[in-house]
């Protein structure tokens, strides 16, 4: 998974199930995880992701390079023979 930096939009509470118990978000925003709960509070207008430079988390992983590699290839069945 990628990290991303996010921030709460108009002071908004927005919680980090991250945390145990879940705390708030900083008003400043902090480094996450992404995950379908940051998209959802993104899509939401909840937060926003900051922009930030490679070394926070916007480098692919290995996993993600070797998918980016992949190739679908699509076998044929061989056609029928009409008698």
């Amino acid at each position: 998974m990628s990290l991303i930096l996010v921030k709460p939009l108009d002071g908004k509470r927005v919680l980090n199930p991250s945390q145990n118990p879940p705390v708030p978000l900083p008003p400043e925003g902090t480094v996450v995880e992404r995950s379908i709960y940051w998209d959802r509070r993104v899509s939401d207008g909840d937060v926003e992701v900051i922009p930030t430079d490679d070394s926070v988390g916007n480098k692919p992983q290995a996993s993600d390079e070797r998918r980016a590699n992949l190739t679908l290839t699509r076998t044929n069945k061989p056609e029928k023979s009409e008698k």
